[in-house]
Formats: C-alpha cells, sequence, structure tokens
C-alpha cells in the first residue's frame, strides 16, 4: 500500500507564491503591521512619522543583509513601553518632549547593541 503524499501548508524558502497571493498576502502585512506601529508611537509620545521611517529603515536594512531571502518587517516592540512611559512621562496621543524622547531612544539603541553583542 503507497504513503499518500505528504501536504505542505504554505512555501518553502525556495518557492513563490503567484502575483495574486504576494499582493494578498502584502495587504494582509500592511493591515498588520502598520497598526501596531502607529500605537506604539502613540503609546511613547513618539512622532509616528518618525516611527514608521525607523521601522521601514530596519526593514530595508535587514532585506539588503539577507539579500531578500528572509520576508521579515521590523516594526515597533511593545517591549519597550513601560520603559520609554517612565523616561518621558508621555501620555496617549501626545508628543513627548524631543530631549525626552532623544534620551528614550539612546536606551533603545544600546539594549539593540547588547542584543547583538550577546
Amino acid at each position: 500500500m503507497a504513503k499518500p503524499a505528504e501536504k505542505v501548508f504554505g512555501y518553502l524558502p525556495d518557492e513563490t507564491p503567484s502575483t495574486g497571493k504576494l499582493i494578498v498576502f502584502a495587504f494582509q502585512q500592511l493591515l498588520v503591521m502598520f497598526p501596531a506601529t502607529v500605537t506604539v508611537a502613540l503609546l511613547t509620545g513618539f512622532h509616528i512619522s518618525t516611527t514608521i521611517f525607523a521601522s521601514g529603515l530596519a526593514t530595508l536594512a535587514f532585506l539588503l543583509i539577507t539579500k531578500g531571502k528572509i520576508p521579515l518587517y521590523y516594526g515597533s516592540s511593545f517591549s519597550y513601553i513601560a520603559a520609554i512611559v517612565s523616561i518621558t512621562g508621555a501620555s496617549f496621543g501626545k508628543v513627548a518632549p524631543d530631549a525626552l524622547i532623544s534620551q528614550a531612544q539612546w536606551g533603545i539603541i544600546m539594549s539593540g547593541l547588547v542584543s547583538i553583542v550577546a
């Protein structure tokens, strides 16, 4: 008795979905990632445009480093919200003072460097 062929759900790294499916997947990513990135900016008092720009820059850098083999989006992290709010004293929807934002961003950069080294 022959074994039935194993069904694989999704795509392997060397496979590419059809153009129609790629458009649907891109729209799905937009619906998931954009509101999350904006929400973090609103909660922490960061400028929304700066948050989206940094997210896009990090994503492009990652795609260049990996030569586009891993489709990953670098968005804002919710894990830093408590620390950022304690530094900036931000309240929802209001932009924190630039001096306090720069202190919080310095801490985020340093924690990222520690993560890379570790």
